[in-house]
């Protein structure tokens, strides 16, 4: 998942944003709400939830795309 968290940094435009929202959201050890994720990046509510839409959707096909890749005995 590390590398995928990785992968998702790299993406531009907004790779680092989406980073910080799936850490913040899910991988983080406060176990943040969603207004506490958006507090803490200072976003308004309709972009956050727009990010986070697209932050899910790239880390499901680069987890896709890792697990695709893995040979399997």
């Amino acid at each position: 998942m590390d590398r995928v968290l990785s992968s998702v940094k790299d993406f531009n435009p907004f790779g680092e944003l989406y980073h910080d929202i799936l850490r913040l959201a899910y991988f983080d050890e406060k176990d943040m709400c969603d207004q506490e994720v958006m507090d803490e990046l200072a976003m308004e509510r309709s972009t956050y939830y727009r990010r986070k839409k697209e932050a899910i959707l790239l880390c499901g096909i680069l987890l896709w795309d890792e697990m695709r890749m893995r040979r399997f005995a």
